[in-house]
């Protein structure tokens, strides 16, 4: 078991680990902004994980590994419903095929 030791020593700010990492970076950004503009456009919320995982390299506790997971659980955006009318050869259209098109004319603008 090792002890763990007090020291006097302030850690580097957690942003000294996304300046090493500018992939992780821009991957935090872009989940980031995706997720507030699903939570904008549903109203219903979203989570962003970032899980970090710090291990020894090769068993050497003076050299350490850390590696990322970025997850977000973004919000479904409900799709509305569409109303369509089959043809004839079995495909889809939005005009219904059964009504007669009417040619719309246009109106001559009067002069004052």
């Amino acid at each position: 078991m090792t002890e763990t030791t007090n020291k006097t020593e302030t850690a580097a700010p957690f942003s000294t680990l996304l300046g090493a990492r500018p992939v992780l970076h821009e991957k935090l950004n872009t989940r980031f902004a995706e997720l507030v503009t699903d939570v904008v456009a549903t109203g219903k919320k979203g989570t962003l994980t970032l899980t970090l995982t710090v291990a020894p390299f090769e068993g050497d506790t003076d050299t350490l590994v850390v590696s990322d997971q970025v997850r977000s659980k973004r919000p479904e955006i409900e799709a509305k419903p569409s109303i369509l009318f089959p043809t004839p050869n079995g495909g889809l259209t939005k005009s219904d095929p059964t009504q007669p098109e009417f040619e719309l004319l246009g109106l001559d603008k009067k002069e004052n």
